[in-house]
């Protein structure tokens, strides 16, 4: 009978802690990808990356056009801000002080959160989780659930499983192509109750309820609870160029 030292089993802990946290991040992005898709028309572009073996991909979009608007990665860094303002209450962090390593470190956060804006933008809800603040790098706002303007509420571990079905969708769908297009007539095979094909009636909507001076601050429920869970479970004022290095995983 072996026996595992406890440094050994500290690092077992801790790599499953990691892969359980990524996950929850990775498969809420995706399935914040799959409603805007699905349900407000969005046509997001994905380039070709890298498989992971271990955790679910976090799909990261090129860009995304919504209601007419095309936006960029820069555009989802400045409303990633909004959000950290109005919703996190804190200041963003200072870009122009970060190392390659820290900013590259915090290209996922501030698509995520970007993405998060948008979404409450076009009405819909959810519950951030709080989390310990990071010291160099951009926090990653981590929601609990998600209420639709219809008063439907998916959980955490749903979420997850969306997420987690959109990425093998998409990641399925790459052919030879290093960058493909996606809108809600590809994502109607992709069977998800919860979310029902486009309900938006877009010619009442405009970019226009994306008017960066509305605040968002007070339908927002701060929720505390511990970080890891076992494992049932366009505005741009400046620009900043995201570095490429195709390694965001």
């Amino acid at each position: 009978m072996s026996i595992i030292s406890n440094d050994r089993l500290s690092d077992v802990v801790l790599r499953e802690r990691k892969i359980i946290s990524r996950n929850v991040e990775s498969g809420i992005t995706n399935t914040v990808l799959c409603i805007l898709i699905k349900q407000l028309g969005a046509v997001v572009s994905f380039r070709r990356t890298k498989k992971t073996k271990n955790t679910i991909k976090m799909m990261v979009p090129e860009d995304l056009t919504i209601m007419g608007t095309m936006m960029y990665q820069n555009d989802l860094i400045e409303m990633s801000d909004l959000l950290i303002r109005e919703m996190v209450n804190e200041q963003p962090i200072n870009r122009e002080r970060m190392s390659d390593k820290q900013y590259n470190r915090s290209k996922e956060s501030w698509i995520n959160n970007g993405l998060l804006y948008l979404l409450k933008k076009c009405g819909y809800n959810f519950i951030i989780r709080q989390t310990k603040k990071a010291k160099l790098t951009e926090r990653f706002v981590k929601v609990s659930s998600i209420s639709f303007p219809s008063g439907e509420i998916i959980n955490e571990k749903r979420l997850i499983e969306i997420g987690m079905k959109f990425e093998q969708f998409i990641s399925n769908s790459f052919k030879r192509e290093q960058v493909l297009k996606v809108d809600s007539s590809q994502l109607s095979a992709l069977h998800i109750p919860e979310i029902k094909d486009i309900f938006v009636d877009q010619q009442h909507l405009s970019y226009g309820c994306f008017n960066k001076q509305q605040s968002t601050t007070r339908s927002i429920v701060v929720e505390y609870q511990p970080l890891f869970y076992t494992q049932n479970i366009g505005m741009p004022v400046v620009v900043y160029p995201l570095r490429y290095d195709n390694c965001y995983y």
